[in-house]
């Protein structure tokens, strides 16, 4: 909207939401959609208090015009939630997240990608009130949330839209990550805890793939009629994920959100029964760092390193992407993390390296 200044942008938003109130009413659902909308631009051009502001009365509205426990409501709480823990008012921002995360968990249930959402939020607040450890709870779960709804909709999407989404999911793990980095939170539990993750999200994707691309083996009829009964069952659930309530009211969505969970656990269990190839993919869906740990020949050591995106508990978004490091020197001895630095500037590191490594011995600059 190009008005000439804030006075002029201030009173086209005021007539707007008039005609809005006068059309549909002033507790509309679609009012408060606008007023988030309008407190999100607001937001991005730096008019933060007006934006707060106008997210509140957003919020007030949602709660007037639809059903207890919507997740609308609840979305649009945790946005201002946001807000104002940008603006340091932790307190209020955790009250409302608790609340949302409440409403969401009874709508949804306590593994839906909103759940997750909420909790990353929660993590970052919590990381500001400096309770780092509760914040690395919050964002280990928030984590494990992404990571199995992301598994559950790779099993729906062509590969190039399953790629594309790997980088959309729900993630606690920068935020993992930047807590071990900046020594938020330290230890062997967490060290393991956050490496445990890294080795979990980066098989998802790998082995997905590679499930694709192998040869496809030739099943008897019970077990190709079984395995498109979970295939229909798994997407059936992911399109009520995605669609979320709709025109349903809460509760409807809720008991047909049950239903498909335990269709799709129902066939997994059966698929399972009959087909060896199935049991071993759910192993190999089941490692993780112990295993990785476990399989060290005596004595030997590992590192493996990750890349992330380093967030302090001031930035609301992580813009550094910082290479780190885990490192176990043996079996049975302590594992280490240790943020490595920027990824650009890690990447001309090992491009001076290598370049010298390239030099004839002698043909050193004098």
């Amino acid at each position: 909207m190009a008005l000439g200044n804030t006075e002029e942008a201030a009173s086209e938003f005021e007539r707007v939401i008039a005609i809005l109130e006068s059309s549909l009413g002033p507790d509309h659902a679609d009012t408060a959609g606008y007023l988030a909308s309008s407190a999100r631009a607001m937001w991005f051009k730096g008019d933060r208090e007006t934006a707060i502001d106008v997210q509140r009365r957003a919020c007030e509205v949602y709660a007037k015009a639809l059903e207890n426990e919507h997740p609308k409501t609840a979305r649009a709480s945790i946005r201002l939630a946001r807000y104002l823990r940008q603006q340091g008012e932790v307190i209020e921002a955790r009250a409302l997240l608790e609340r949302s995360l409440h409403d969401l968990e009874a709508v949804f249930g306590k593994n839906h990608p909103d759940v997750g959402a909420a909790l990353v939020e929660l993590a970052r607040v919590l990381r500001a009130s400096g309770e780092a450890n509760e914040a690395f709870v919050a964002a280990r779960r928030a984590e494990r949330i992404g990571r199995e709804n992301f598994a559950l909709v790779l099993e729906v999407l062509a590969e190039g839209e399953a790629l594309r989404y790997a980088g959309l999911r729900i993630s606690g793990l920068d935020l993992m990550l930047s807590m071990l980095a900046d020594g938020g939170v330290a230890g062997r539990d967490a060290t393991l805890a956050a490496w445990d993750a890294v080795v979990r999200a980066r098989a998802l994707v790998l082995d997905e793939m590679a499930t694709r691309h192998r040869v496809t083996r030739v099943e008897d009829a019970e077990v190709s009629s079984l395995r498109n009964t979970l295939a229909t069952a798994r997407e059936n659930l992911v399109r009520l994920v995605i669609r979320g309530t709709g025109d349903s009211s809460v509760e409807r969505h809720r008991t047909q959100l049950d239903a498909a969970r335990e269709r799709v656990a129902r066939a997994e269990r059966s698929l399972a029964e009959a087909s060896a190839a199935f049991r071993d993919r759910q192993r190999r869906d089941g490692i993780g760092i112990d295993e990785v740990l476990g399989a060290l020949p005596p004595g030997n050591g590992i590192v493996a390193f990750a890349l992330f995106s380093f967030e302090t508990s001031k930035v609301e978004f992580g813009k550094q992407q910082s290479l780190g490091a885990f490192s176990l020197p043996r079996p049975g001895s302590d594992p280490r993390f240790m943020r490595l630095g920027e990824r650009e500037a890690v990447d001309r590191a090992v491009a001076g390296w290598r370049s010298q490594l390239r030099q004839p011995a002698g043909d050193e600059a004098a």
